[in-house]
């Protein structure tokens, strides 16, 4: 009987040990959602800042390639 008893008592002890976790691991993973999401942001702004950055060269070297052919074009009128 003595066994049987032990027996229950541990099994009770290791499922409230089980419970009590349960939150702290939900806590964990809800704290962790955030971050995630302000990871995922930063790197989707990133992306989009290195995106920018090549249209701004692209957009720099048509300019001047404009430049160029107008001033040519220029030089031949006069």
């Amino acid at each position: 009987m003595s066994t049987t008893i032990d027996n229950f008592t541990k099994k009770l002890h290791d499922n409230l040990e089980a419970v009590e976790e349960r939150p702290k691991s939900l806590r964990e993973s809800i704290q962790s959602v955030p971050k995630k999401t302000q990871a995922e942001i930063e790197s989707q702004l990133d992306e989009a800042k290195a995106r920018l950055d090549g249209k701004k060269k692209e957009f720099d070297e048509y300019r001047t390639k404009l430049k160029a052919q107008f001033e040519e074009k220029e030089s031949e009128v006069n």
